[in-house]
Parts: structure tokens; C-alpha cells; sequence
């Protein structure tokens, strides 16, 4: 199974399940990542690039004095779904690149996936929180956009929101409005 859009990739894994497993345990995995529903309803036909954003790309990209590695910490009990999305978000910005940051050599995620974070941190050496069950997958991408537009402003937001054929929540939209 493949699918377009980063976030195409969720609903398209529930329809799976639901079609392998079951409507009951599809809700119960849904409702694991924070999803509400599974439809089909995904249009990418209206995520498209405009001139405005294609030059937002080249600019940010060009601004390399501005490029930043951001740390992402994690912790055991991380959520792996939660990590992946909110590490491609950053990527998505042409100004930034996330890596995974730990205490510990070793990190075990909430499903027992061993991560070797790409940089070991001393214990109190960043102030964010790692990625832990308090937050469900699928909201690390609200987050992961809100701190984007705070950091880059909204228009960066709205373009990466754009390349992951993501709908951020109402309240974001309401928030960042062009």
C-alpha cells in the first residue's frame, strides 16, 4: 500500500486495519493516535504550490545563515509516530533540521523501537519536553506548525502544512490566518 501526502499515510493505514482487523479495533487505534475519523475525503488536487510559496522555498533556502539544527529530545516511552511527523514537519521549513536528542545511549519507544539518538545530551541540557504518551500522535503536527509559525512565521507554517497535505485544527487556522 502506498499513499501520497505524509498525512495520507494514517487514514489510509486505519482503512487497512479496519479491512484486516476489524471496525473495533481500527476505532481503538484510531483513537491511540487522536484520530477522529478515516474517510476517504482527502482531496491532494488542493494542495498545490503557488509562485508565492515556491518563492518562500528558494528564499528560505538561500537564507542558510539562518538554517538551524533543532533538537528533538526523547526519552523511553517515546511515540515514534509523534517523533517521525513533528522531525518532518522541521524538514519541511528549508530552514531547519530536526535530530533526536537523549540523556540515554539507547531510547525505547512506546512500541519498543531502540533509537540511537543522533545526539547524547547531558541530563537538564534542553529545556523542551521529550516526546512521551502525553501527547497523541496526530496532534504533535498541530504543535510541531504552531512552533513553526512562531519560529518562521505563518506563511512557513502554511507550507509545510501545504507538502504534508495536512488541514491543521481549527484553532490554528483561526490563528494564522493570511
Amino acid at each position: 500500500m502506498t499513499t501520497t501526502g505524509v498525512t495520507a499515510s494514517i487514514p489510509a493505514s486505519l482503512a487497512l486495519v479496519e479491512a484486516m482487523a476489524g471496525s473495533a479495533k481500527a476505532k481503538a487505534t484510531a483513537g491511540m493516535l487522536g484520530v477522529d475519523n478515516w474517510t476517504s475525503d482527502h482531496m491532494s488536487a488542493s494542495f498545490r504550490l503557488t509562485a508565492g510559496q515556491v518563492a518562500l522555498v528558494v528564499r528560505n533556502y538561500l537564507s542558510f545563515w539562518k538554517h538551524e539544527t533543532l533538537p528533538i529530545p526523547v526519552a523511553d516511552g517515546f511515540d515514534e509516530i509523534a517523533l517521525a511527523l513533528s522531525a518532518d514537519a522541521w524538514s519541511r521549513t528549508y530552514r531547519s533540521q530536526a535530530i533526536a536528542v537523549s540523556i540515554s545511549d539507547r531510547v525505547r519507544s512506546r512500541h519498543g523501537l531502540i533509537v540511537v539518538p543522533d545526539q547524547k545530551i547531558k541530563a537538564g541540557g534542553i529545556e523542551s519536553r521529550p516526546f512521551t504518551r502525553s501527547l497523541s500522535s496526530v496532534s504533535s503536527i498541530d504543535r510541531a506548525l504552531e512552533t513553526i509559525a512562531e519560529r518562521y512565521g505563518s506563511e512557513t507554517a502554511a507550507l509545510v502544512s501545504l507538502q504534508l497535505e495536512y488541514m491543521p485544527n481549527d484553532w490554528f487556522q483561526e490563528r494564522h490566518k493570511r
